[in-house]
C-alpha cells in the first residue's frame, strides 16, 4: 500500500512510498521511496544514490497517512518513468 510518511526528527519532511510492515526491528520498508516537495511534486529519496528503499525503525514515524489524488498520481507516474 503507498502511503506518506512524516518523520519525527525532521516534520517538514514527507516521504512517499509502498509500506511494508515487518514485525521486527526496523519494522518498516518503503519501496520506490520519493520525497514529496511542498508544491505536491515528488522527487527520489534518498538522493545520491540507485537504491530506492529505506529502511526504518517504528520511533523514526510521526504519522502514517494515506496521500492526496494528486501527490498520489506525481509518485505513480515519477515510479513508471
Amino acid at each position: 500500500m503507498i502511503k506518506v510518511l512524516i518523520l519525527k526528527n525532521n516534520p517538514d519532511t514527507y516521504i512517499i512510498g509502498k509500506l511494508t510492515e515487518m514485525d521486527e526491528e526496523p519494522s518498516l520498508l518503503v519501496e520506490d521511496s520519493h520525497v514529496i516537495q511542498v508544491d505536491g511534486t515528488v522527487q527520489v529519496y534518498p538522493l545520491h544514490t540507485d537504491q530506492r528503499f529505506i529502511f526504518l525503525t517504528s520511533t523514526d514515524i510521526m504519522s502514517i497517512l494515506d496521500p492526496a489524488p494528486a501527490v498520489l498520481a506525481a509518485y505513480q507516474k515519477a515510479v513508471n518513468e
